[in-house]
């Protein structure tokens, strides 16, 4: 927790006004979830949040885009990602991942193991459901694979990418980013069209 009690007058104090923010964007997730955990119906949150997210994810797409631009991709047999969206100069494939990194994992001396479970039930199975889609796509466009994260933190996103150069090295057209970085990347689009065009193309 981002506060100190003082020996003389017990008084509390924050140390960081960043980290009780951050407690206070990430704070409701948590209090939710531990409920459900200690409760044993974990999964019952978890299952209800992905869910959420994807609802999410769709009310940003039909507020910045054209219903035409945005598809949910069905569920099949082979395991796909989730949404694709076609703008002029790339599609876009998204596999959302609603879970975010433990908090013994965000410490200044991590818990590795969190670590990998977070990467192995996250990123490295919906690596597998991109690549799926992208050669389920028949068109001439370039294919820009996402992974998009709940997670809120850009340190966070750059731990994954430095920690598994084995995929993100390889496969230059994947990335991962955050739900806030959706937003912005949204209202770019809206906003100003060359300056959207010119992320596209790097």
């Amino acid at each position: 927790k981002p506060f100190v009690i003082t020996q003389k007058k017990r008084e509390k104090l924050a140390v960081s006004i960043y980290l009780v923010q951050m407690m206070l964007a990430d704070g409701l997730y948590w209090l939710i979830r531990d409920y459900y955990h200690n409760n044993q119906k974990g999964q019952v949150f978890v299952n209800a949040f992905g869910e959420m997210f994807e609802d999410y994810f769709e009310e940003l797409m039909g507020e910045y885009l054209k219903n035409g631009f945005w598809h949910k991709i069905p569920e099949n047999k082979k395991k796909s990602a989730d949404y694709y969206v076609e703008f002029e100069k790339a599609v876009f494939i998204f596999e959302l991942k609603s879970g975010m990194l433990g908090i013994g994992a965000k410490q200044q001396t991590p818990n590795v193991d969190l670590i990998d479970i977070f990467y192995k039930r996250n990123i490295e199975k919906a690596y597998k459901q991109l690549k799926n889609s992208e050669l389920e796509y028949k068109g001439d466009k370039p294919v820009i694979k996402i992974f998009l994260l709940y997670e809120s933190m850009p340190s966070n996103t750059q731990m994954i990418i430095s920690s598994l150069p084995e995929l993100f090295e390889k496969d230059s057209n994947c990335y991962v980013m955050t739900i806030e970085e959706l937003e912005i990347f949204l209202t770019t689009y809206k906003m100003d069209r060359v300056k959207f065009d010119n992320i596209v193309s790097k």
